[in-house]
């Protein structure tokens, strides 16, 4: 399977670069993923279930991804806020996963999925852009990481 996908406004929940233990400090920025991933299925054998054949099936894929995070805000409640200029980056990306496939019938089959996909780092720039002046030398970086589940139909021809 080829697979090019867009995943677009992923809030950040984590920042690795600026983690205080016991301090959470609240954050607004969003992510956008571009994918193209290279995957390989297999079946692992077919049961006859109430009528429906029921196919379980595992796999995964590499690919790249490319990563651009918009501006980032971290505020210090009560003191202040600062900005920094959003980045892009392109990382290796890999995903693993399963499911199984139910026929309704010879040509449909619905589909119900489960993927963790990792695509690797984001960054933003060192550039601030508000709350303080200049250049900083450290970024806001994390890991874009993702868990799926997914419900679909096939047709099968």
């Amino acid at each position: 399977e080829l697979m090019l996908g867009y995943r677009s406004g992923l809030a950040i929940d984590t920042l690795e670069t600026l983690a205080i233990p016991g301090l959470n400090l609240p954050t607004s920025g969003e992510l956008q993923i571009w994918t193209a991933m290279f995957n390989l299925f297999a079946d692992l054998g077919s049961v006859s279930i109430a009528g429906h054949t029921v196919t379980p099936y595992a796999g995964g894929g590499i690919g790249l991804a490319v990563n651009e995070l918009d501006d980032v805000t971290l505020t210090i409640p009560g003191i202040a806020s600062v900005t920094w200029a959003g980045d892009t980056r392109t990382s290796f990306a890999w995903q693993i996963g399963g499911g199984v496939g139910i026929n309704l019938s010879e040509a449909f089959v619905v589909d119900l999925s489960y993927r963790y996909s990792d695509f690797g780092r984001f960054a933003s720039g060192t550039q601030l852009l508000a709350g303080a002046v200049g250049n900083l030398r450290q970024n806001i970086e994390g890991r874009a990481t993702t868990q799926e589940i997914m419900l679909g139909i096939r047709y099968v021809f």
